[in-house]
């Protein structure tokens, strides 16, 4: 016996603002306007003869029907995304997809590739640069290098150094002026550059980090310019 199911953009629909308990947040993920997504849940109602959302004024609610309902379609839209993407990828399996931060990228990963191309030319590259945490389930990146102890459950990990060098850097033009820069209590003369420790990267040393670990927690810097990137707090050194 075949049963006929309700349209698929009339699921969508209802998956979407069911997640997100917005009509309207619903239609800018799916760039329509609210009043279609109200359309198409109020079709996916009469199909099902049965009420989904309390509507009120400023807001919607799942009714007990559409909370029955909203987590087996959020697992079928889910596995549909998976399928194109696996499907995408086998139709062309020859894209190496690497997520790797900036200063990786620029100082190690880009100088390395011309090697890399002339081992494997038939292989293409894709370089995502940033900082965050891959998700390998929905990102479309093959490999990830981040900076960190290597605890990532889930994933095969290697190593690319066993060896930790934390120190600080200057250009020589700063290093060679008249105020004295012999060890850390000396910092309290300059302006430092800092990459401060943020949600996205928690393994991120800072200075503060640093010299507490050399038992120099006291210092107070003269002046201090935040980065967000290694790749700009690096270059800001080097033009001293």
């Amino acid at each position: 016996m075949s049963i006929s199911l309700p349209s698929l953009n009339a699921l969508r629909a209802f998956e979407c603002a069911g997640r997100n308990l917005s009509f309207s947040r619903a239609a800018e993920e799916l760039n329509v306007t609210p009043a279609a997504i109200g359309h198409q849940i109020r079709v996916l109602e009469e199909r099902l003869e049965v009420q989904l959302f309390i509507r009120l004024n400023r807001e919607v609610r799942l009714t007990q029907a559409g909370e029955a309902l909203l987590p087996g379609l959020q697992d079928v839209f889910s596995r549909l995304t998976h399928v194109v993407t696996d499907f995408r990828y086998r139709s062309d399996d020859r894209i190496l997809a690497v997520s790797v931060p900036v200063s990786f990228a620029l100082k190690w990963l880009i100088p390395r590739l011309d090697r890399f191309k002339t081992l494997h030319p038939d292989i293409h590259i894709r370089i995502d640069s940033n900082d965050k945490l891959v998700n390998f389930d929905h990102d479309n990146i093959d490999v990830g290098i981040r900076y960190g102890c290597g605890s990532y459950p889930g994933l095969d990990v290697s190593a690319l150094s066993d060896i930790i060098r934390l120190f600080p850097v200057c250009s020589p033009s700063l290093a060679n002026k008249t105020r004295p820069l012999n060890g850390p209590e000396d910092l309290s003369q300059f302006t430092i550059l800092n990459q401060p420790i943020t949600s996205a990267n928690s393994m991120w040393p800072d200075w503060q980090l640093w010299l507490k670990t050399l038992g120099y927690s006291d210092v107070k810097f003269k002046d201090e310019i935040q980065f967000n990137a290694s790749s700009t707090a690096i270059q800001a050194a080097i033009q001293g």
